[in-house]
């Protein structure tokens, strides 16, 4: 069951359309950029909880996707994961 932040998240697959591994692609293949990602990273722009979602991944230190319009794999390297205080 979907609950919280999750209800109005822009990256639900009914409301756009991309399958969940365009979110949280295998963490093999982070780094490819493919064009799902970036069609993933698009839908982030205008999603209304984008900071629920960042501090969500922040705190359960995940580590790959796309969370909160940022592609973690990078962003965690550069110690951007811990940039949100834990709740």
């Amino acid at each position: 069951m979907i609950r919280g932040w999750r209800l109005r998240a822009a990256c639900r697959p009914s409301v756009c359309g991309l399958p969940a591994r365009a979110f949280i692609p295998d963490p093999a293949e982070w780094r490819d950029r493919s064009e799902l990602t970036v069609q993933a990273l698009k839908v982030c722009e205008a999603c209304p909880v984008r900071d629920p979602c960042w501090q969500d991944a922040a705190t359960h230190r995940i580590r790959f996707g796309v969370w909160g319009g940022r592609l973690l794999g990078t962003d965690y390297e550069k110690g951007l994961v811990n940039s949100f205080p834990a709740s």
